[in-house]
């Protein structure tokens, strides 16, 4: 019986280090699907930008053959094409690589159930034989739990409902998007590509050097008023104008900054991809200190906006 527990501990060893290597690659998959569909999107969008500068020029036509004249069009639509290329060769091993997932999927359950049905057989022996024991029951017990506990979690969860992408979808979705971008009026390019660069706008990453490049347009600002303050207290007339004349610039900036997220967390588009995010809380506190900061400067502007001597 001791033989049957160290067994099925191999078999389990066995199959998690299967698990493992196929999560690996299926992650890998993951990535690389990701990464290149991000890449063909800004290949399909830099296309439609380039298709409305061409019928800008007076060019016409309902679909991208008809701007396949233009080196510029050539070039992204081959570049697209290799990146599908690259996509489809990509999901062929990840397709090849479902036969040997389903199978060790199938490996696990039925050694689950194996271990099942052997701790009943055993408990059943102990019920029904007088005096017969089993050290191996616990921990046979134990591995069981185990295997419970490992089925609910990543690795093998992710393993249990993968299936992977279909390269028909892919270029399917990519035909549709670039045949958006032809057929699209140049109004709603330009606001589909200012929605886009909102978007980007509220990632975090890009959020954070915004706060900070807005932080030191605050601290610009409140430094000149407060220089201003103190020429007119002085009564120093050249100190006033200079501190004034240096005001401006960083004030318009500093409210630039401002109104595009004020704008960005207004639009539709934008606050619900801003709902759904992760960083929520991240993005809405950043937005209000940037907007806290560019009134608290307004107030200070204010003070000494017609302020003058003599």
């Amino acid at each position: 019986m001791a033989e049957t527990l160290e067994q099925f501990k191999k078999d389990f060893a066995a199959i998690k280090a299967k698990v493992s290597k196929y999560h690996e690659e299926i992650e890998k998959n993951e990535r690389f699907v990701g990464q290149t569909s991000g890449v063909i999107d800004e290949g399909i969008k830099e296309t439609g930008l380039r298709v409305q500068e061409l019928k800008d020029e007076g060019h016409k036509g309902a679909t991208i053959d008809a701007f396949m004249f233009d080196p510029g069009i050539k070039n992204m639509v081959t570049s697209i094409k290799q990146y599908l290329a690259g996509m489809q060769k990509e999901l062929v091993k990840s397709a090849a690589m479902l036969q040997d997932v389903t199978k060790v999927r199938g490996d696990f359950q039925t050694l689950k159930t194996n271990v099942t049905n052997e701790i009943a057989k055993r408990k059943k022996e102990l019920s029904t034989k007088a005096g017969t024991g089993n050290k191996s029951l616990p921990d046979m017990e134990k591995l069981l739990a185990e295997m419970k506990t490992y089925e609910d979690q990543n690795p093998y969860a992710k393993l249990d409902f993968w299936q992977p992408d279909k390269y028909d979808q892919h270029a399917k979705e990519a035909g549709e998007k670039m045949q958006k971008q032809v057929s699209q009026t140049k109004e709603h390019a330009m606001s589909t590509l200012q929605a886009q660069m909102m978007e980007q706008a509220m990632n975090v990453r890009v959020l954070h050097g915004n706060f900070n490049r807005a932080k030191g347009l605050y601290d610009t600002v409140l430094k000149e008023c407060s220089d201003a303050q103190k020429a007119l207290t002085a009564k120093n007339n050249k100190d006033l104008m200079t501190a004034k004349a240096l005001i401006p610039k960083p004030w318009k900036d500093l409210q630039d900054i401002n109104d595009m997220y004020q704008k960005g967390v207004q639009d539709q588009w934008i606050k619900a991809r801003i709902q759904s995010s992760k960083d929520k809380g991240t993005i809405e506190t950043t937005v209000k200190a940037i907007l806290d900061m560019k009134t608290k400067a307004g107030a200070e502007v204010a003070k000494v906006a017609n302020a003058r001597l003599g």
